[in-house]
């Protein structure tokens, strides 16, 4: 008779507790409140900053956005660390370096032959189209980039991304 009422109780209990479609909403909203109101992002064991966001810079008469990182150059990539600017016009940002190397390729087929790819320790993958020491090129290269309707950027990209 115990097993009887143990196991009903133990079939109620389960029945009671299976997911569904609400559940599942109720659980993605409480996560995505947690990620919208948190100030860092968890990634396994690590803290990781939210990703470093570019602000606007005026030089000249453009206004271009601008973003400061301590930055090596990836080998065997499009530059050395001491061939590292100034000015590094990023065309992609990615987190993993397989992405940044395809979108490299496909940029060299396309004509920006001195593409690279730049690391940061966060860690991101920079996909830089040109690395200059003067403001004037990186706007026109912004522009270029801008300009090129065979490319598609989310914002904050194009920008120019300089080593700290």
């Amino acid at each position: 008779m115990k097993k009887i009422v143990l196991t009903a109780a133990l079939c109620a209990l389960l029945a009671g507790c299976k997911t569904n479609e609400a559940n599942y909403r109720q659980a993605y909203e409480v996560a995505k409140q947690k990620y919208e109101n948190a100030d860092t992002v968890s990634t396994g064991s690590h803290k990781l900053e939210r990703y470093a966001q570019p602000h606007a810079a005026v030089i000249g008469s453009d206004t271009i956005k601008v973003l400061t990182e301590p930055l090596s150059a990836v080998s065997g990539e499009g530059l050395t660390s001491s061939q590292i600017r100034r000015y590094n016009v990023v065309a992609g940002r990615f987190r993993q370096i397989f992405n940044a190397r395809q979108m490299r390729q496909r940029l060299i087929a396309s004509g920006y032959g001195a593409t690279a790819i730049l690391a940061s320790p966060m860690p991101l993958y920079y996909v830089v189209t040109i690395s200059t020491d003067t403001v004037a090129d990186a706007v026109e290269e912004i522009h270029r980039l801008e300009s090129d309707t065979t490319l598609r950027f989310r914002t904050p990209l194009p920008f120019v991304l300089s080593p700290r």
